[in-house]
């Protein structure tokens, strides 16, 4: 089977609702085109 070359990455920012009850500021996931997603956290800055 072929692998892919390319890979992407989806940055979403957050409602306020979504950051007070995940605990985090935006949610990043990414991949090769070849496995499953994965994804990381970006804690809430202070204001």
């Amino acid at each position: 089977m072929d692998r892919s070359y390319f890979i992407t990455i989806d940055f979403k920012h957050l409602s306020k609702a979504e950051q007070e009850e995940q605990g985090c500021e935006a949610i990043i996931t990414y991949g090769d085109g070849n496995d499953a997603k994965k994804g990381h956290s970006i804690p809430p800055t202070a204001d």
